[in-house]
């Protein structure tokens, strides 16, 4: 009976230390027929910090967090640079924005041609301040 308690309040504790998220303008590109990859853009807004740990989806092989930015190159000129972001922090109470120019989702290994107007589900899974995971499931639309 203790353990039965005990799995009760368990289940409970991971509810409530769920953080309060605003998911604005989850949008992702269309892909180009014949391409499997694509990019995405979100605007995320914590109450607390979170860090995030995975980015999956049923319809993608691989979701990470890129930078993109502008960099001098050997001969003088601009070349856009692309890396993917180690451990991604949404910081609290300050606005997590993916954009295009920017930080941004990339896609990899899609598994259907994407049509404006779709919805794309994607799975963030993140980590608290105090270490506790959970899931937060976005619908993001195509455009």
């Amino acid at each position: 009976m203790k353990i039965f308690k005990f799995l009760i309040l368990f289940i409970f504790s991971i509810n409530i230390f769920a953080a309060e998220m605003k998911i604005n303008a989850a949008h992702i590109k269309a892909n180009q027929p014949g391409q499997n990859i694509t990019a995405g853009f979100i605007k995320i807004l914590s109450d607390s910090t979170l860090k995030i740990t995975q980015i999956l989806s049923k319809d993608a092989k691989k979701i990470e967090i890129h930078s993109m930015k502008m960099e001098k190159g050997p001969y003088g000129d601009s070349i856009m640079k692309m890396r993917k972001i180690d451990n991604p922090t949404i910081q609290a109470n300050k606005e997590y924005i993916l954009m295009p120019g920017g930080d941004h989702l990339m896609i990899y290994g899609l598994k259907k041609q994407l049509n404006p107007n779709d919805t794309f589900e994607i799975t963030f899974v993140l980590k608290d301040e105090n270490d506790h995971s959970f899931e937060k499931n976005i619908s993001f639309k195509v455009y």
